[in-house]
């Protein structure tokens, strides 16, 4: 019960945060496994077209090796006064929080992910990832093994 209510004032805090910027996300929501987990903490640095849901370049950016659904954004802003970066894309900063199970991933690591030019989800992230605390997985659905996460699908 107690994960359920931190999970929902997280996603109230990151709700009242988004609409204050006047960009829509989409929610995400991490059930864990009966593992134990790091958390780590990747900082953000994305290029993207200001019409474009940033999730759309973090789900793919993250996927491969984290699960779509794994995770959570926060402190994601545009760069003000605006920058611009990869021929007019808009230059934006976050932290992601992911959870991994022991052993998957090296203690640190980078993403670097760009998409091609005709796509209409144009641009890239870039992120370096650090682990910071365990986190206690258990009881939410199943470990990953093709991921080698707490992804649960």
């Amino acid at each position: 019960m107690q994960a359920f209510l931190d999970t929902l004032v997280s996603a109230l805090t990151l709700s009242a945060f988004v609409s204050a910027t006047g960009m829509s996300l989409q929610p995400r929501n991490c059930f864990f496994t009966y593992c134990d987990c790091k958390q780590f903490s990747c900082s953000l640095t994305f290029c993207f077209d200001d019409h474009v849901n940033p999730w759309v370049l973090i789900d793919n950016a993250m996927s491969p090796n984290y699960g779509d659904d794994c995770g959570s954004l926060e402190n994601w802003d545009r760069v003000n006064p605006a920058e611009w970066c990869d021929n007019g894309l808009r230059k934006a900063t976050g932290q992601f929080a992911i959870w991994r199970k022991y052993g998957s991933k090296s203690p640190d690591f980078t993403v670097n992910y760009k998409n091609t030019t005709d796509s209409p989800n144009r641009g890239s992230v870039s992120a370096t990832c650090r682990g910071v605390q365990t986190v206690d997985c258990s009881g939410h659905g199943q470990y990953n093994k093709t991921k080698h996460d707490c992804s649960g699908s």
